[in-house]
């Protein structure tokens, strides 16, 4: 299963993710608020790409840097793709991306 969400969702994937990191492929958090880096050992080992609008009035796009940040800390090797002046909807340009189409369904 690979497990995405935006915003508050994007939030949730990584939550949820973290209570049973078994039973996820891949993570890919889009603009969401990320508080809980506690959490971030137990996703470290999961492919993780994660996604921002560096003008999101929403959500500090320091919450994805540090997420990626805290993730490379534990080992993990994410992915960070930051999307110059855009805002809050940053998942319309992430769905959009063929290279991201793929990785959603590349076998692990």
């Amino acid at each position: 299963l690979t497990l995405t969400g935006l915003s508050l969702g994007g939030a949730g994937t990584v939550h949820y993710a973290a209570s049973e990191p078994q039973r996820f492929r891949a993570l890919a958090p889009i603009c969401g608020p990320w508080t809980w880096y506690y959490l971030t050992p137990r996703i470290a080992q999961l492919p993780l790409w994660i996604f921002h609008g560096e003008a999101d009035p929403l959500v500090p796009v320091g919450d994805s840097k540090r997420l990626a940040e805290v993730s490379r800390a534990y080992g993990g090797r994410p992915r960070l793709t930051l999307y110059p002046e855009v805002e809050h909807d940053a998942w319309a340009h992430a769905y959009a991306d063929p290279e991201f189409q793929q990785w959603l369904v590349a076998p692990r």
